[in-house]
């Protein structure tokens, strides 16, 4: 008659799981609110708004409307501001510091709109720059086309700054010799979508989730980058994965697109481990191996030892593969976790 006993071990784990997450930044004071006097004065009008400001004099914005024979009325809040590109070659900037990271798909909304003043200002153009403490510009982020619409039009300002970003610099543009106005409110937040880590036990999957969360529809696009996902799955939304390492994937929607990673970790499951106490190597199919369950094969190392202390078997991968070649007796077990601390030590008794 045959028999039997089991062990029986719990290891330890916790395991994340989540998704690319929307983060948003805020502008201070987005819609240029000021606080003017009821008739037009360079005092109050020819200045910067409240938490903005220009490196020079000269670039100072003004605060609309009314200023300069402009009467559109502001599309949020009650004021907004104008920059102009003069005929010498200058031009008026306002800008704001905000911390933004390289390489990352950052996303906003501004409305513009072509001012026609009393100075006969053409239409012009609007660039984003980021820029630094010292009025330094680094970077081109956006440019607009030239704007020559009188009522305010939304743009998508979309960009990827290859350095870290202090400060975004708003700037009037225009051709050479030829004087021009913009007018600019109701900035959005600033837009990104976070990376995220999920966990896996060894040898298990997981069923990845990669719609954004705060997402307010669903009709977002999905493009992996990872080699070993196969091409039937490459726009999956939801994703089996078992593999660890860093997925790179493109979340797109209309003109808005964001690079995301995804960092899958394994680690060590809580299962109940089965660990023999007794093998009967005769060949019948039945406990011939020192088969233990619930572990992760690759991912443990073996020795055994005889009763006098001798090592008689080792193996730094094992994979249920010793079978007792030796007398039948008692033999001694030592399985280690190659990943962690952790160690369990036993006995085994081969029969015939």
């Amino acid at each position: 008659m045959k028999f039997f006993l089991i062990c029986v071990v719990h290891l330890i784990y916790c395991i994340g799981s989540s998704q690319p997450t929307f983060k948003y930044l805020q502008f201070q004071n987005p819609s240029f609110e000021a606080v003017v006097s009821d008739k037009y004065d360079d005092a109050t009008w020819s200045r910067n708004p409240p938490q903005w400001w220009s490196c020079t004099f000269d670039g100072e914005a003004d605060v609309q409307p009314n200023a300069f024979a402009v009467y559109l009325p502001p599309s949020d809040g009650k004021t907004y501001v104008g920059l102009v590109y003069r005929a010498d070659n200058t031009n008026e900037e306002i800008r704001q510091k905000i911390d933004l990271k390289k390489y990352i798909n950052y996303n906003f909304k501004v409305d513009l709109a072509y001012g026609s003043t009393s100075y006969n200002e053409k239409p012009i153009s609007m660039k984003i720059w980021s820029s630094n403490s010292d009025c330094q510009k680094i970077e081109l982020l956006w440019q607009s086309p030239i704007i020559s619409d009188t009522t305010w039009k939304t743009f998508l300002v979309s960009f990827k700054p290859a350095q870290n970003v202090q400060e975004i610099m708003f700037e009037a543009w225009g051709n050479a010799n030829i004087g021009g106005y913009i007018l600019m409110d109701n900035l959005s937040s600033i837009e990104h979508l976070e990376g995220w880590e999920e966990t896996v036990c060894f040898d298990d999957s997981t069923l990845i989730n990669a719609y954004p969360i705060g997402a307010t529809d669903t009709n977002w696009q999905v493009t992996w980058k990872k080699n070993n996902i196969i091409p039937s799955d490459l726009n999956a939304k939801h994703l089996w994965l078992k593999t660890s390492g860093d997925y790179s994937l493109e979340i797109k929607k209309d003109e808005i697109s964001y690079n995301v990673n995804l960092s899958l970790k394994n680690q060590e499951c809580e299962k109940e481990l089965f660990i023999p106490n007794v093998i009967t190597p005769n060949g019948d199919g039945k406990n011939d191996t020192f088969k233990i369950k619930g572990f992760s094969m690759g991912k443990w190392s073996l020795e055994i030892y005889n009763r006098w202390g001798n090592l008689v078997y080792q193996n730094p991968e094992y994979k249920d593969e010793w079978q007792g070649e030796y007398t039948v007796g008692i033999y001694y077990y030592s399985l280690k976790s190659n990943v962690s601390n952790r160690t369990f030590k036993g006995f085994i008794h081969v029969l015939n």
